[in-house]
């Protein structure tokens, strides 16, 4: 077996990378020798090229997913739905997905945490793997109720109470009649969300238009929800 280079990923890993030493033979199994073997196969193999999402992509979608929840900025919104817009057609690419799943299907991989990394980035692909236009159209319908309930405040005899305000005072009140008031005061943001729940719930039985599944496919949970963007679930590293 031939040694690495020293000079692979940079001198951060470099000491991993080192020639053998005089004593120790090409065909010993020990542990230490098997872990080399390992981490060569990490390296070397076809999983190296996968990459579901740009680094810079992923950055500015992340960016801006905290930007539209710390101000509620409907420009900080739209800036957000255009970054997971990108993302979902990266993710939605039939070729892209193809590789990974003839990775996936393959196998011949030992190592545990590297199989699971091609299993969850198989998956992140998988559920892409419908008509353009829906998952936009899903994406924004979710960033709508997303917006409502960042903005929303509930008030209470005139009196707003941020998300904050509103669990000091379930926490601390001794009054029954007050925690009662603002609690159900904070749930009438899902009055808000009404309309467009409905529509949400309607991609779930959208016919397939991948040849993926042949079944329906259900909205993405990590557009429905007040999640971080889908890539950054897709960041995988396939070096422990």
């Amino acid at each position: 077996m031939e040694s690495l280079p020293t000079t692979f990923r940079g001198p951060h890993v470099a000491h991993h990378c080192s020639p053998p030493s005089p004593g120790l033979r090409h065909d010993d199994d020990s542990p230490h020798r098997q872990r080399r073997r390992r981490r060569h196969r990490r390296r070397e193999g076809p999983h190296r090229k996968i990459h579901p999402v740009p680094a810079a992509l992923d950055i500015a979608a992340n960016r801006a997913w905290w930007d539209a929840n710390i101000t509620g900025d409907d420009a900080d919104f739209k800036r957000k739905e255009e970054a997971q817009n990108q993302i979902d057609a990266v993710l939605s690419d039939p070729k892209a997905f193809a590789e990974v799943k003839a990775i996936k299907e393959k196998g011949g991989i030992d190592d545990p945490t590297l199989k699971r990394a091609i299993d969850v980035i198989y998956l992140i692909y998988l559920e892409k793997q419908v008509d353009p236009e829906l998952l936009k159209k899903m994406t924004a319908l979710s960033n709508e109720v997303e917006k409502k309930f960042s903005n929303f405040r509930a008030k209470v005899d005139g009196v707003t109470y941020d998300d904050a305000k509103i669990r000091n005072v379930l926490k601390t009140s001794k009054l029954t009649e007050k925690r009662k008031e603002v609690y159900e005061a904070s749930k009438e943001v899902g009055k808000l969300s009404r309309r467009t729940w409905p529509s949400l719930s309607s991609c779930a039985t959208k016919p397939h238009q991948s040849s993926a599944s042949p079944t329906t496919t259900p909205c993405s949970s990590s557009s429905m929800s007040k999640t971080a963007p889908t890539s950054s679930s897709s960041s995988i590293s396939s070096t422990p």
